[in-house]
């Protein structure tokens, strides 16, 4: 979970509109995807942890937050079901951005993550300009949690 000023720098980083179709990596409490469902038309947020979804939807369904969808998984990849995005927000650390996941923005989308090491990292903002085109705009350095993926997959030994 994000502390709360992080959380005030990635919404303010975003410029989130009404009309934004979100995928929030990494749901934790569920307290941030709140505030992002609060601030946009929907969102798809994602976990592994399935009591993590479990416990967020009970809290969205108390808030009246109807604007919701809840994947199981740990969203690295993104989700292609839900695509294309506006914008597409970690709220956990990766070492590297993910192959794959600015082909799920729409044009004029962004993708914002921290990448790094667990000793620093920079908050990055990626925008999709073009059909193929990007600009990566650093925002600031902070350290956050890494994700917690799923294991990978055994390889074959001779």
């Amino acid at each position: 979970m994000l502390a709360p000023k992080q959380e005030a720098r990635v919404l303010q980083s975003l410029k989130l509109k009404p009309t934004d179709h979100i995928l929030h990596i990494g749901t934790g409490t569920g307290f941030f995807a709140a505030l992002l469902a609060s601030l946009s038309k929907h969102v798809v947020t994602m976990d592994l942890f399935d009591n993590f979804l479990d416990e967020a939807k009970k809290i969205h369904q108390k808030d009246n937050l109807s604007n919701l969808s809840y994947i199981n998984d740990d969203g690295v990849q993104g989700n292609l079901d839900f695509a294309p995005y506006d914008v597409i927000v970690f709220t956990g650390g990766v070492l590297k951005e993910p192959l794959g996941l600015r082909e799920q923005l729409k044009v004029g989308g962004k993708l914002f993550l921290f990448e790094g090491t667990k000793t620093l990292m920079q908050a990055n903002l990626i925008e999709k300009v073009g059909q193929n085109e990007y600009e990566s705009k650093s925002m600031f350095e902070d350290v956050i949690p890494f994700l917690i993926m799923k294991s990978e997959a055994s390889k074959f030994i001779f």
